[in-house]
């Protein structure tokens, strides 16, 4: 049963995050950030998305992001993406050092389970 061990070993390998009454958590999907090109999905949205986020940020919330942030797919670098959202991932780094950002990983940024490639940020 191969299904079986695969979920299993999901569970395993998973962390919890703590909660109580007063956290505030906000949950985005689907950004397929791209690299600002005319086939970036994110790029319309992308200044409403920080300002957006920024807000949340300076209330407090955790940010949680539920799979295919990152258009992989159409995008072979994700070095491209992070320069092309510079602002995104400046912020994204702000909570990620505070311990206020956790991703899940999609089928289209599934390669950004390497940390050294993602928060390797200067």
């Amino acid at each position: 049963m191969f299904w079986k061990k695969k979920i299993s070993g999901a569970f395993e390998n998973s962390y919890t995050i703590e909660f109580d009454d007063q956290s505030k958590f906000v949950l985005f999907s689907d950004l397929h950030r791209g690299i600002n090109d005319w086939s970036d999905d994110f790029a319309h949205n992308q200044n409403l998305f920080f300002y957006a986020l920024r807000d949340y940020f300076e209330k407090g919330f955790t940010y949680i992001e539920v799979g295919d942030g990152d258009e992989l797919w159409e995008n072979k670098h994700f070095s491209d993406i992070r320069y092309a959202h510079s602002h995104i991932f400046w912020l994204l780094k702000e909570y990620f050092q505070q311990g206020r950002f956790h991703i899940i990983y999609g089928n289209h940024d599934i390669e950004r389970q390497d940390k050294k490639t993602v928060w390797n940020l200067s």
